[in-house]
């Protein structure tokens, strides 16, 4: 196989299994995210879950999202009604 080929397989191959962490890492962070809101009393966990302060929380190689008892207060601090 010509070497250049090798190399664009390799990226692609890099390439899917970034795309594939970054999606496990979404339903990891969803899930999270409603388990928590749940837990601190959330009355509409869908709703919430969905807001934008929890998108960006990076998901830690061990399955915790990192930063997401503290984004959870906060939110709790400014949507009180959702509690």
């Amino acid at each position: 196989m010509h070497p250049m080929v090798n190399i664009a397989l390799a990226a692609a191959r890099k390439e899917g299994a970034t795309e594939a962490q970054a999606k496990a890492d979404a339903k990891v962070r969803r899930s999270e995210v409603r388990r928590v809101l749940a837990t601190a009393g959330c009355i509409d966990v869908e709703i919430a879950a969905t807001a934008p302060d929890f998108a960006d929380l990076p998901v830690a190689e061990d399955g915790d999202v990192e930063g997401l008892d503290k984004a959870v207060k906060a939110f709790r601090e400014a949507h009180p009604a959702l509690f």
